[in-house]
């Protein structure tokens, strides 16, 4: 029931947290984070309700393994054919690609620059958007698959050794009672011969050399120290319960076991670091730049964190609130502070996060049980639970179909990932027979997979993404290693208690499964069919988005959207009356939308674009300006004080006060934006990179024919500002 009350103080405390963070966010953004959340606890829940045998760990055990590799053959396929073909592609067509990602920016723009640079880039991405988060997800595959090789290792190595070893231990079988406890004792019982096991083992063996490829393709130096420290937790913890045999184990006797195998890891790990340097000199020397780039990520957290810390900035808003807090030197906004614990404090609230940080470090530390259905009084031991192993294996299977599916929906190349599980598949047949016989041991593999991943949390990856939270749990939930409960006495009442619990929880998780269909499934579905399903005439674009307003009234996007209509109406009116009824409207509405979402500098940019276009519009019908200027005026001076260190936006607002006659105020914005200029090494944030927009140019300038050349490079245009100051 503890464990009960600790996700229900969880669950409540983020329903505020997202209430709280919705009065001036997005409020889907929020409710999208909450049920991200009441999922995780659900499958926490299974997971705590499924994972009470060895057998259930094992197949586990496979079949995370086998969606890794699966990743990793998806990531050298990208490698050697996609990204050539795509730089092939732009190399030959520029201008047809960025149409196709939805890009329209000028060659040396900050955004084309970003691109360009992920374009070249030569890190795979798999299903992830970052390189980063598919480092943390093989980093935990690589240290569980090198941990069931070394397991798996005496079944073949140590026949002879382990025959003349007699193990006093009850809950051991009888083959290993007698003394059998090589690889003989074993394959007889699983029906694999010693060969079998052998071919196991190279399989096994080739599936970490594809895992260890692209873990090294990644190039992440975070997860690289990750693995490496875990594999030496991992070798002490081993030699430490090596000893465990009733004898007494002084000190000397522990070095003299682990010294001299720490000392040819120590080695090993020095001969890797100098091959790294050799080969990727820049990319290690790089190591100091990026580790001031985690400082500063870190030190805006810290200030987000001192003025957000009772309430958090709600799950899906730190990139709202982080250019606020923004330093001058670093290179880019962040949608996370690249920290897990910060992360959690910082979007979930310090007295939340300690509390999910508590239930982290209990998973991490408690031990595994006795084995499943052992009771101790007569040494009986119950069949392992095969059942829910079979129907762990079956969701697997159709999730992965369901994966596929959904990528196949958005209309994304699937092949090669179809190809990539497949293959998968057929090699978890191999590494099945090895888990099965190491099913004991499962656990431990786990908790160090699950170590490896939070070391490499700490600095890179976000735990929000959700195919690291759902292996990062599976890894948590199967190292604390919990067992079935016994028949009989205290047991019995222990597991009336847990079904009583079961029964509660599959009651509060069904009503939550019926908000969520209320509150987000229902409203998300119709309104984006609403809107999506529409392409005739502007008119009818405008009521489809209104009706979408109404349907999602948390959805702030509408909103914006129906501003973007309003404005095109507006400017292709066929008279003065109608763009003055036009620019009333949306007047009224950028008030509504601006109150509502008031946090993201966005909100105030495109607002203050909106009041620049009508503007240029007014002037061509001899209409007052000055008011829209002002306006426009108004909305980027809140938008740099929600990024205070944007180069663009100062001089955006140096632009505005010019045109409003503040020459004082004009120079002032200008000088900040050189200053920040001088103060930056990063090329994306320099005024050369930048793009201002001048929906109406200024004499002598060409005329813009289309929307998107109303943005102008800014070096000019702070030239001619400068010219007029």
């Amino acid at each position: 029931m503890a464990e009960v009350g600790v996700l229900l103080v969880i669950l409540v405390g983020m329903f505020a947290v997202t209430i709280h963070s919705g009065w001036n966010n997005n409020p889907r953004t929020g409710w999208n984070g909450f049920w991200h959340i009441v999922g995780l606890l659900s499958f926490y829940s299974s997971l705590r309700c499924l994972l009470t045998s060895d057998i259930v760990r094992s197949m586990l055990a496979v079949i995370l393994f086998a969606g890794s590799v699966a990743l990793a053959i998806e990531s050298a396929f990208q490698l050697l054919v996609e990204f050539p073909e795509q730089r092939r592609q732009y190399a030959s067509d520029p201008q047809r690609m960025l149409k196709e990602v939805g890009i329209s920016a000028a060659e040396g723009s900050a955004q084309r620059m970003r691109f360009e640079a992920r374009l070249y880039s030569p890190e795979p991405l798999a299903t992830y958007a970052l390189t980063n988060s598919l480092a943390v997800q093989l980093s935990g595959a690589l240290v569980a698959g090198i941990s069931l090789l070394y397991a798996s290792l005496p079944i073949v190595g140590r026949t002879q050794h382990s025959r003349d070893r007699k193990v006093n231990a009850p809950s051991l079988g009888p083959e290993l009672k007698s003394g059998e406890v090589g690889s003989e004792a074993v394959t007889r019982k699983g029906g694999l011969s010693r060969f079998g096991l052998q071919v196991c083992q190279w399989v096994l063996i080739g599936q970490i050399a594809i895992l260890i490829s692209i873990w090294f393709a990644t190039r992440s130096r975070a997860a690289f120290l990750a693995v490496g420290a875990t594999v030496v937790i991992g070798l002490i913890g081993r030699l430490v319960g090596g000893l465990q045999t009733g004898e007494s184990v002084g000190l000397l006797r522990l070095f003299k076991r682990s010294g001299p195998l720490l000392f040819c890891v120590a080695i090993g790990c020095l001969a890797t670091i100098g091959i790294l340097w050799i080969a990727f000199p820049d990319w290690l020397s790089a190591a100091g730049r990026s580790a001031a780039f985690r400082r500063d990520y870190w030190a805006a957290s810290w200030h987000m964190l001192a003025d957000h810390g009772w309430f958090g900035v709600g799950l899906g808003n730190f990139q709202s609130y982080y250019p606020r807090y923004m330093l001058p030197t670093a290179s880019e906004t962040i949608a996370d502070p690249h920290n897990w614990v910060l992360d959690l404090a910082v979007t979930c609230s310090v007295p939340l996060a300690l509390v999910m940080i508590g239930g982290l470090l209990r998973l991490l530390t408690i031990g595994p049980l006795p084995c499943p259905g052992h009771d101790h009084s007569d040494g009986k031991t119950a069949e392992p639970d095969k059942g829910n192993a079979c129907w762990l294996a079956v969701g697997a299977v159709l999730g992965a179909v369901a994966v596929l599916a959904g990528v196949g929906i958005l209309e994304r190349p699937v092949g090669s990932l179809v190809f990539a599980v497949f293959l998968a598949c057929l090699l978890a047949a191999w590494t099945w027979p090895l888990a099965r016989h190491q099913a004991s041991e499962v656990w431990w593999w786990h908790k160090l997979a699950a170590i490896a991943m939070v070391f490499c949390l700490l600095v890179r990856g976000s735990w929000q993404a959700p195919g690291l939270v759902v292996g990062l749990l599976c890894y948590l939930v199967s190292g604390a290693g919990w067992q079935s409960e016994t028949a009989g006495g205290i047991a019995q009442q222990s597991m009336r208690s847990k079904r009583s619990v079961a029964l509660l929880v599959t009651v509060g998780y069904t009503l939550l499964l019926i908000g969520f269909i209320w509150q987000s499934w229902n409203p998300v579905l119709r309104s984006s069919a609403e809107v999506h399903g529409v392409f005739s005439n502007p008119a009818s674009q405008r009521e489809a988005a209104r009706r979408a307003a109404q349907i999602d009234p948390w959805e702030a996007v509408w909103n914006r959207y129906q501003i973007e209509l309003s404005v095109q109406a507006a400017v292709v009116a066929s008279n003065a009356a109608d763009f003055e009824r036009w620019q009333e409207q949306i007047n009224q509405s950028i008030q509504r939308w601006t109150e509502r979402e008031s946090v993201s500098f966005l909100t105030w940019q495109r607002a203050g674009e909106h009041y620049l276009e009508l503007a240029a519009k007014a002037n061509d019908w001899g209409l007052a300006v000055q008011p829209l200027l002002h306006s426009a005026g108004k909305c980027y001076e809140n938008a740099t004080y929600a990024y205070p260190t944007s180069v663009q936006l100062r001089i955006q607002l140096a632009y505005c006060l010019l045109r409003l006659g503040d020459l004082k105020a004009a120079r002032h914005q200008l000088g900040i934006a050189e200053q920040l200029d001088q103060g930056t090494s990063h090329q994306d944030r320099k005024i050369g990179s930048q793009l201002i927009w001048m929906p109406e140019p200024p004499i002598g300038w060409s005329a813009a024919t289309n929307r998107e050349q109303y943005w102008r490079p800014a070096e000019p245009a702070v030239a001619w500002i400068r010219s007029q100051l």
